[in-house]
C-alpha cells in the first residue's frame, strides 16, 4: 500500500511540474504574441510612413520644378539652379526613403521571425495541454 502511495505522490508531483511548465509556456506564448503584434504594428506604421514620404517627395519635386521653371523660364542660370536644387533634394529624399524601406524590411523580418516562434510556441503549448489532459485520464 505504501508503494502505491509513493507512486501516487510521484505522479501528482510530475503532474504539478508539468502544469507549471505548461503555465510558463503559456506565459511565454502570450509574451511572444504581444511582441509579434507590436512588431506588426511597427511594420505597418513604417510602411505608411514610407508611402507618405514618397508622396510628399513627388509632390515637392513637382512643385519645386514648376515653381523654378516659372521663375527661370528665360534664364540659363535659372536652369542650372533648378537642376542643382532638384538633384540635392532628390538625393536627400532618396537616402531617407532607402533608410525607411530598410527599416520597414527589418521590421517585417522581425515580425516574420516572431510569428514563426509564436507558431512553435502554440504547438508546444498544445502538446503540453494534450499531454496534461491525457495523463489524469489514464491514472484514474
Amino acid at each position: 500500500m505504501s508503494e502505491l502511495r509513493i507512486a501516487l505522490d510521484d505522479a501528482i508531483g510530475r503532474r504539478e511540474r508539468q502544469r507549471q511548465e505548461l503555465d510558463k509556456a503559456g506565459d511565454s506564448l502570450c509574451a511572444r504574441k504581444n511582441e509579434s503584434l507590436r512588431l506588426q504594428q511597427q511594420a505597418g506604421i513604417a510602411k505608411q510612413e514610407v508611402l507618405e514620404l514618397s508622396a510628399k517627395l513627388k509632390a515637392s519635386n513637382s512643385a519645386s520644378l514648376a515653381g523654378l521653371q516659372r521663375r527661370s523660364a528665360n534664364s540659363m542660370s535659372g536652369a542650372s539652379l533648378l537642376n542643382s536644387t532638384l538633384s540635392a533634394s532628390a538625393l536627400g529624399a532618396d537616402a531617407e526613403l532607402r533608410d525607411l524601406r530598410q527599416r520597414c524590411k527589418t521590421l517585417e523580418q522581425k515580425c516574420a521571425s516572431m510569428h514563426g516562434m509564436l507558431v512553435k510556441g502554440q504547438l508546444a503549448c498544445e502538446r503540453w495541454r494534450r499531454r496534461g489532459l491525457s495523463r489524469p485520464a489514464s491514472t484514474s
